[in-house]
């Protein structure tokens, strides 16, 4: 049986992630090869996640210096070992350490940067970038590499997908990872625990990694609290995700299989690695990307969201239909690719990206949609664009933790028109009642698509000839001289505010904005 050397790390910065991916792939590894793992130093928590053969580089009073003695202490242990193949997930190694043995073994790195320079003959990277997925590592890798890029690479530790058993209350996990500071967190976490505590529909469930900060504080609130539940050395979180509802906690490599388990969650990056685009997080089904820096400056909000969700459960499930979805063989693809450049007799010639998932391609139905939940993102990106932001009464960038709010709160209608396949315009209206008298309100803004002037007009008509039972009030800016004409255009005719009108309005400066009507 040919042999497999695994390098990888743990440590507070990074986590337990490395190690756990690849204790996972080393399952599947260990039907065709013996494995080995090469790990910095022997930590006791260590043999409580893997029970594969280990050799460790440094001494207790040893530290990593630099990537040519970390190469120079492995290859003493790679030389005594007839080692046919190495596996790197360590973000600390690059080129300069694998070049060391790229000649004469063959070599698998797991990277999901895409800005280090790799010598090797595989590269896995599972991460999801929409169509720049299969360019990533360009220029950064030997022309040979093979490229296994995309959520199809991604590896997950299976559980039996039992049947959740039905209960009264929702289960919430707050989750860190295997490292974290939870004193960071505290405020948020007592913040729900009281909301729990009144509307007893919802339970927490915080699983503390080993490497963790802040449990004594965990555990004074555990005394407190009777909805807070904590789960300490907890090796397998996969088992504690069969009973999970909602998730709140890191975006690490958790996202598959909160993915492959149909879990809604609220992400969080807590280190760089973690940091996705909100567009490519969407198309795994993670449409709730708050800050870190949230929890420490609107940690009454973050509470109100979580209870926003949960009070509207069933609209979250149906959000996560029309994703991007992962399935259990990643390891088995991966090892696949790495049986045949281990054989001679099987060569992998192909060099092009061996890219397992292809981006979503939503059919948009011409003419006016309704907006629908996966679009929140979507939407508050367009809103968010400098020129329709400054032709909106409110000119600020809207946060993603006021818009989510905002979303499940609003009461607006909300549409979108596509021309040419193309969504040109997001636009909405809704009742408002001023002394006992009801309008119409709506507005509208672009998307990076070009707008014709005939797309406005038909979206407005259209506006008009459906809501055409009460009166339309419309708020312009005087500097929008544009879309002031257009109003008039279209029959809107201006008229100065009456005092209910100022009332209503009292948030803008009406020196700035002509109020119309039609």
């Amino acid at each position: 049986m040919k042999t497999v050397i695994i390098r990888t790390n743990i440590s507070d910065k990074v986590g337990l992630g490395h190690l756990f991916r690849m204790k996972n792939l080393a399952k599947e590894l260990s039907k065709k090869y013996k494995v080995i793992f090469l790990l910095d130093k022997n930590e006791k928590i260590i043999r409580k996640i893997i029970n594969f053969e280990c050799f460790f580089l440094y001494k207790k009073n040893e530290v990593f210096t630099s990537q040519l003695d970390d190469a120079r202490r492995s290859k003493k242990i790679i030389d005594n070992i007839k080692t046919d193949l190495l596996i790197i997930d360590d973000y600390r190694l690059n080129n300069i350490w694998e070049k060391i043995f790229y000649k004469r073994i063959k070599i698998v790195v797991f990277d999901d940067t895409n800005n280090i320079k790799h010598k090797c003959n595989i590269l896995v990277d599972s991460k999801w970038a929409g169509k720049l997925t299969a360019q990533r590592y360009q220029k950064l890798l030997p022309k040979s590499t093979i490229k296994l890029l995309g959520p199809k690479f991604s590896i997950i530790n299976l559980v039996n997908k039992n049947k959740k058993k039905k209960n009264s209350f929702y289960n919430l996990l707050f989750y860190l990872g295997g490292a974290g500071n939870f004193n960071y967190y505290l405020e948020v976490i007592k913040s729900l625990c009281e909301i729990s505590k009144f509307d007893k529909f919802f339970i927490i469930t915080i699983v503390v990694g080993p490497l963790s900060q802040g449990k004594d504080k965990l555990e004074t609130l555990v005394k407190t609290y009777k909805n807070l539940k904590i789960i300490e050395n907890n090796f397998n979180i996969t088992k504690v995700l069969s009973e999970v509802d909602l998730y709140l906690g890191v975006s690490s490599s958790i996202i598959y299989e909160l993915n492959y388990y149909k879990i809604p969650s609220v992400l969080f990056s807590v280190s760089n690695n973690q940091k996705n685009n909100v567009k490519f997080l969407s198309d795994l089904g993670f449409h709730f990307i708050v800050k870190n820096n949230d929890f420490k400056n609107n940690y009454e909000k973050i509470s109100k969201l979580i209870l926003i969700l949960l009070k509207n459960f069933r609209r979250l499930k149906i959000m996560n239909q029309n994703v991007i979805k992962i399935d259990k063989f990643g390891s088995k693809r991966i090892v696949d690719f790495i049986s045949k450049i281990d054989d001679p007799r099987d060569s992998v010639r192909d060099n092009s990206n061996s890219l397992f998932g292809i981006e979503l391609k939503k059919k948009e139905n011409e003419g006016i949609n309704k907006v629908n939940d996966s679009q929140i993102n979507q939407y508050l990106n367009y809103r968010n664009i400098k020129s329709n932001r400054l032709n909106s009464i409110n000119s600020n960038k809207i946060k993603n933790l006021d818009h989510y709010i905002w979303w499940f709160e609003q009461r607006a209608k909300l549409y979108y028109y596509v021309r040419e396949k193309q969504i040109r315009l997001f636009f909405f209206h809704k009742k408002i009642k001023i002394k006992n008298i009801f309008y119409y309100y709506g507005g509208w803004f672009k998307t990076y698509s070009r707008v014709l002037i005939s797309d406005l007009m038909f979206v407005i008509n259209w506006q008009l000839k459906m809501n055409n039972k009460h009166i339309w009030l419309a708020v312009i800016k005087k500097k929008n001289r544009f879309v002031y004409n257009l109003n008039l255009h279209l029959g809107f005719k201006k008229i100065d505010y009456n005092k209910h009108q100022l009332n209503f309005f009292k948030n803008i400066n009406i020196n700035n904005y002509y109020l119309l009507k039609k």
